[in-house]
């Protein structure tokens, strides 16, 4: 297990480049619920173009979530942690 800041996080799952990953992230709308995601970045397969794209100044990560064969945004201050390669990040 290895302790990075959330900077650092982001800049790790932005890296994976379609590599499969998990997240730990809280959901903002929810009153604290943590989730566990399997997903991937750079899924374009079933995209429709008729959701609402994110502005960049909104911190948050567009993922394909592998369980659910759906899209995730995940808000980037929400991320608890990941696991990507077999190796455990936390937010310090």
């Amino acid at each position: 297990m290895k302790y990075v800041s959330r900077a650092e996080l982001i800049s790790k799952i932005q890296a994976t480049n379609g590599s499969i990953f998990t997240v730990l992230y809280e959901k903002v709308r929810s009153n604290g619920k943590i989730r566990k995601v399997n997903c991937r970045l750079g899924v374009q397969k079933f995209l429709k173009g008729t959701g609402k794209g994110a502005s960049p100044e909104a911190q948050v990560l567009t993922v394909y979530d592998l369980q659910k064969a759906n899209y995730r945004s995940l808000a980037c201050e929400g991320i608890l942690e990941a696991i990507i390669a077999k190796v455990v990040y936390k937010i310090k």
